[in-house]
C-alpha cells in the first residue's frame, strides 16, 4: 500500500451495526479479518467479480482464491482491489480496495464505479478509523479529506513533518494512536525514499568517477560505498522484519513489499556497477 492510496474495507450491509468498531479488538499491525461478516452473504459473488473486471485490470499475480486488480501506477492510477475467497470459492473472506488520490479521475471514475457496485450488492464501507460509510461519494468525502493519503498528496513535506502528530490526522475511533497498519506503510514509504536516494547518489558517483582521475574520486567513492552499505543493511533488516510480519498473518509477502524489494535490488545493482566503474578506472 502506497502512502497516496486511500483504503476502504467492504462488508455486507446487514452484517454489522452502526455501533460496532471493526478495529476495537485488533492489536496487530494488519487489517482486521472480515470473513465472519461475509458468512451470511447470499449475493452473487460472480457478479461482483465480473463487475470489478470492468472497472480495473486483473493483476498478473491473481489466482482463483486471491483475486487482485491493479491500475497503472506509472500513470498516477495506482488503484487496486482485492477479494479473498474460501477454499471452495463459495464465500468471500475479504474485500477491500484502494484509490490513488493523486489524480482526480481516480475518484470520479474508479471510486464512483466501485461505489455503484457496492450499492447494487447491498455492501457498505469501513475506513481506517473504523467508521461505517454508505457507498455514496458525499458520505465518504470527509473520510477522504482527513486521511493520511489526502494529507500526503496535498502537502508531502508537511505530512512528514507532522508524523509525530499523526494521531490528529488518522486516528482510530476510540484511541489517539495511529492504526499500526499505517505505521507499517509509512516505514515502507521511507524504505522506498531511501532506496531512490541511494540510487541517485550512486549514479552521480559513477559520473564523477568516469570524469575525474582515480585519486581525485577515491575519497568520494570511499564515502559513497560506506553510506551505501549502511543504507542497504538498514533497508534489508527492515524488509526482513516486514516480511516476517506479513508471513505471520499468512499474507502474500512479495505482493506487499514488491516495490520496496525491487528498489532494494536496483540499489545493490547500482553499487555493483559503481564498483565495476572504480575497478575500470584503476
Amino acid at each position: 500500500m502506497a502512502i497516496w492510496q486511500y483504503l476502504l474495507i467492504v462488508v455486507p450491509e446487514n452484517s454489522i451495526d452502526d455501533n460496532y468498531n471493526i478495529f476495537e479488538n485488533n492489536e496487530t499491525g494488519f487489517l482486521p479479518e472480515t470473513n465472519s461478516y461475509w458468512e451470511n452473504f447470499d449475493g452473487s459473488i460472480n457478479s461482483i467479480i465480473s463487475e470489478l473486471n470492468q472497472i480495473l485490470p486483473k493483476a498478473s499475480w491473481s489466482d482463483e482464491i486471491h483475486l487482485n486488480w491493479k491500475g497503472n501506477g506509472n500513470n498516477d492510477e495506482d488503484n487496486d482491489a482485492f477479494i479473498c475467497l474460501t477454499d471452495d470459492k463459495s464465500k468471500i473472506k475479504e474485500f477491500q480496495f484502494r484509490i490513488d488520490l493523486r489524480k482526480a479521475s481516480n475518484i470520479t471514475n474508479i471510486l464512483q464505479s466501485i461505489l455503484e457496485l457496492c450499492k447494487r450488492h447491498n455492501l457498505v464501507l469501513i475506513d481506517l478509523k473504523g467508521k461505517i460509510l454508505k457507498p455514496e461519494l458525499k458520505d465518504i468525502s470527509e473520510s477522504i479529506r482527513t486521511s493520511n493519503a489526502s494529507s500526503f498528496v496535498t502537502d508531502p513535506m508537511q505530512f512528514f513533518e507532522n508524523l509525530s502528530n499523526q494521531s490528529k490526522i488518522e486516528t482510530s475511533k476510540n484511541t489517539s494512536k495511529i492504526y499500526p497498519f499505517e505505521k507499517l506503510e509509512i516505514i515502507k514509504s521511507l524504505v522506498r525514499i531511501s532506496s531512490w536516494f541511494l540510487i541517485l547518489i550512486l549514479f552521480f558517483a559513477m559520473i564523477i568517477t568516469l570524469l575525474s582521475d582515480a585519486f581525485g574520486s577515491y575519497f568520494i567513492n570511499y564515502f559513497v560505498v560506506f553510506l551505501s552499505i549502511f543504507i542497504l543493511l538498514i533497508n534489508a533488516s527492515t524488509l526482513l522484519v516486514i516480511s516476517i510480519l506479513y508471513k505471520s498473518k499468512k499474507e502474500k509477502v512479495f505482493y506487499n513489499i514488491k516495490k520496496e524489494f525491487i528498489l532494494f535490488l536496483v540499489s545493490i545493482a547500482s553499487l555493483m556497477l559503481l564498483s565495476g566503474v572504480i575497478h575500470f578506472k584503476i
